[in-house]
């Protein structure tokens, strides 16, 4: 095999490029103690493949100090987890040098996530969420490795995605380019909602794109749900109309809703209840007082 890599311009390029398991070297690991560069592992654990495409990449058990799982988190998103809509927000919130998106909105993004356990979390000195702050890109550039190499020159990292060559010593084999881009990520501080803001040189604020990606998935829900439970009602109306209504009648949706509410009024009244004070609580529960300002 020559030494040429394959030409690459994203990391979603080391999934497209990916010819065969040897591509990926990973450490050996323990649980007991963070894995050392004394035995290297081909390819990931298992390939998780959805309609003949492959979606995810498993290294490591998820019981070990440390592992990782790259995937397709598009696709997750999609099929699995809508209420993570908000991240597409956030990459198309990315700018790139021109000032035009990094993202066009519809190619796969894929996600590395490595996986610390509390005894690893212990050798970098981490005991609570401040130190994690402080060493969140340490913990990275040992995962991913160092774009210039480790101490020696050589390539380092947990994890690395290679070119392989002639040399019999894996863990001289160059990386890939496309892993350039990978170990060259940086983290500013994610402040989740309800979190303090750290003092830090660069704050990545999540709750615009949480918020309002929830907002539109619990409302899309409860439209759902209200277009079932209407339904409902309009397959029972005929009989409890003592079932003289003519059957071929083709339901009127704005008909069905004005039964649903004068019986939602009737019932409201019957309760001795306020609409708009009910929906205030929920705006209060839902932490939406902001809405009704």
């Amino acid at each position: 095999m020559d030494n040429e890599p394959n030409v690459v311009t994203s990391p979603y390029d080391v999934i497209r490029h990916l010819d065969g398991e040897r591509e990926f070297v990973f450490c050996a690991t323990s649980n007991d103690e963070l894995p050392d560069t004394a035995g290297l592992l081909d390819g990931p654990d298992s390939i998780k493949r959805r309609w003949q495409r492959i979606v995810g990449l498993p290294f490591g058990q998820r019981a070990s100090a440390v592992s990782c799982l790259i995937y397709d988190k598009t696709h997750e998103i999609r099929y699995h987890a809508k209420e993570k809509g908000w991240f597409r927000d956030l990459w198309l919130a990315q700018r790139g040098e021109d000032g035009l998106p990094t993202w066009d909105g519809e190619a796969p993004v894929w996600r590395v996530e490595f996986r610390f356990k509390r005894q690893a979390l212990a050798e970098f000195g981490i005991e609570d969420v401040c130190d994690l702050i402080e060493h969140v890109n340490d913990l990275w550039m040992y995962a991913a490795g160092h774009v210039d190499g480790g101490v020696d020159g050589l390539p380092d990292g947990w994890l690395r995605y290679v070119v392989p060559v002639r040399d019999l010593n894996r863990s001289r084999w160059p990386v890939h380019p496309a892993w350039f881009i990978i170990q060259g990520a940086c983290f500013a501080v994610l402040v989740r909602p309800g979190e303090p803001v750290p003092s830090a040189p660069a704050v990545l604020d999540l709750e615009p794109f949480i918020r309002r990606r929830k907002r539109e998935v619990n409302l899309q829900r409860a439209l759902a749900a209200v277009a079932g439970y209407v339904s409902t009602i309009e397959a029972w109306r005929p009989a409890l109309d003592g079932g003289g209504s003519d059957q071929a009648i083709e339901p009127d949706i704005s008909d069905t809703f004005h039964f649903v509410f004068e019986n939602v009024i009737g019932y409201l009244d019957e309760k001795e209840r306020d609409f708009s004070q009910l929906v205030r609580k929920k705006r209060v529960l839902y932490r939406l007082e902001t809405l009704a300002a």
